[in-house]
Parts: structure tokens; C-alpha cells; sequence
């Protein structure tokens, strides 16, 4: 007998199924075309998202970039993405098949391609997107282990180089051209390549709970909902507790209020 007392559904997606739950090699991918990949290239995507990162023992540092300035910055020994599903067709297509192979909105699914120079990589950390890696040129060597927020949400991304946590063991990984690695959302990572490498990294913000409720709230929520909670802040909360007790009260909303205000002040504070 299930111990779960919420019944899942019976159908989902094969591959998502398969692979959108552990970190590892994985197969079944589907295939992308061939696309601009040389650092060179990023001059032509005048609109294109660049981010360039630095890295040594102690701290992490994040630039947005012109385009002209990836080649110097690059051969400086900073990692450079570059966000490529819009700017490049073939790309977009690979998008919206991922999507579709997980029952996932092409417009939550980006695709990057990231530069990394000779003996670099990124510190560890962990994101709040599932992250599908392809190799396309050169090897990287990764580590991954879960990390300490079950599928955090975007607004809970961890700081870089955070804490390890002393009782999760890593595990290791050399990734090689054509080869494809998935590391679920929250899972802590770190990369290196040691000659110097290129990837295509598919960043998957799948819709979760959170995200299907927050909008059903945001369409169903009576305007009152929707004002702003002067005092709450100052000696006036008490009144501000009453007036979500009555709305809440009005409208049927199941919603534990003294546990809902215990959360809202952990959050102010």
C-alpha cells in the first residue's frame, strides 16, 4: 500500500520521467542541430545576454558584457555565457523540443552556450532550474551532490562557494563532447576543464505547485487582495490580522491563519 497520501499522476512524459529526478549521464536527449558555436561568433548577437564570471579561492564575481568584450574577457581567464535560443534559430528549435519531451512551456526552457578557458570553471553552488548539459567541445570534469532545499524555488538561489554540508557525499563525473548530463534543481555543483571546453546548458524552470497556485490566486483574488498592508511593520499589525482573518473567512480559503502569520512575520523580519 502507498505511504503517500497525494496520488501522483499515472501518466507523465517517458523521458521526463526517466530523468528529471537524478543527476547523471543520460540519453534519449533530443538531438540539436548544428549552431554557432565559436566565441568569435557572440559579436554577431548584438541583443544576446552575455555574463562573464571570475572565480578564485575565496569569492565569485558576476559582469553582464558587451559582446566585443568576451574574446579578451574569455582569454583573461573569466567563463563566458551567452544566451543563445533567441538569437540563434536551431537553438530555439532544440528549446521548444525539450519542452515538449518534458510537458514543459518553451518559454521556461533557456538555452546557453558557456565558454570556459584552460584550467577554470565554476565554484560550487546550486540553482533553482534543472540544468541539461550537452558537451560540445573539449572535456569538463564535474561534481555534484543533493543539496539542503528540496527543488528550491527561484527565489531561493544559494549563495556561491556555501557551506558544505558535512554528511552528503560528492560524486564525480568527466563530461566529453557529445555527451549529455542532467543535474536536478537544488543538487550543489562545480565544474573544471583543464583544456578548456564548450557546452550547451538548457536550464529548465519547470512549473511547480508554487507556481500553478501563485497564479490561480493572482486571477481568482478579489481586489481587496490586492491592497497594500499598511502597519504591518508598526503597532497597527493586530488590525492588519484582523482584516485578512475576515477576507479569508469571507471567501472559504482554507488557510491556517495563525500559521500563515507566523510565516509572514518570519519573512518581514
Amino acid at each position: 500500500m502507498s505511504t503517500d497520501p497525494v496520488p501522483r499522476p499515472t501518466e507523465t512524459v517517458a523521458l521526463a520521467r526517466r530523468w528529471l529526478s537524478s543527476w547523471g549521464l543520460v540519453d534519449e536527449v533530443p538531438s540539436v542541430q548544428p549552431a554557432p558555436l565559436e566565441l568569435s561568433q557572440l559579436a554577431d548577437f548584438a541583443g544576446a545576454q552575455i555574463s562573464a564570471t571570475w572565480h578564485d579561492a575565496h569569492s565569485e564575481h558576476e559582469l553582464s558584457i558587451r559582446p566585443l568584450q568576451a574574446e579578451s574577457l574569455h582569454a583573461a581567464g573569466w567563463v563566458i555565457a551567452c544566451q543563445l535560443d533567441k538569437a540563434v534559430p536551431t537553438l530555439g528549435d532544440w528549446a521548444a523540443s525539450m519542452g515538449d519531451t518534458t510537458g514543459q512551456p518553451r518559454e521556461r526552457i533557456e538555452v546557453a552556450g558557456v565558454f570556459t578557458p584552460p584550467g577554470r570553471g565554476l565554484v560550487r553552488r546550486y540553482e533553482p532550474t534543472e540544468l541539461l548539459v550537452r558537451q560540445v567541445r573539449g572535456c569538463a570534469s564535474w561534481t555534484c551532490s543533493p543539496g539542503p532545499v528540496p527543488n528550491p524555488l527561484v527565489a531561493e538561489r544559494a549563495p556561491v562557494a556555501a557551506e558544505r554540508a558535512t554528511d552528503t557525499a560528492e560524486t564525480s563525473v568527466d563530461l566529453e563532447p557529445g555527451q549529455c548530463l542532467f543535474v536536478p534543481r537544488g543538487h550543489w555543483h562545480a565544474t573544471h576543464s583543464d583544456e578548456g571546453c564548450t557546452a550547451l546548458v538548457a536550464s529548465l524552470r519547470s512549473l511547480t505547485w508554487v507556481d500553478l497556485l501563485d497564479r490561480w490566486f493572482a486571477e481568482v483574488a478579489a481586489d481587496e487582495y490586492r491592497e497594500p498592508a499598511h502597519g504591518i511593520y508598526a503597532a497597527s499589525a493586530p488590525a492588519i490580522k484582523q482584516r485578512l482573518a475576515a477576507l479569508l473567512e469571507r471567501d472559504g480559503l482554507p488557510v491556517e491563519l495563525e500559521q500563515l502569520w507566523k510565516h509572514l512575520e518570519a519573512s518581514l523580519s
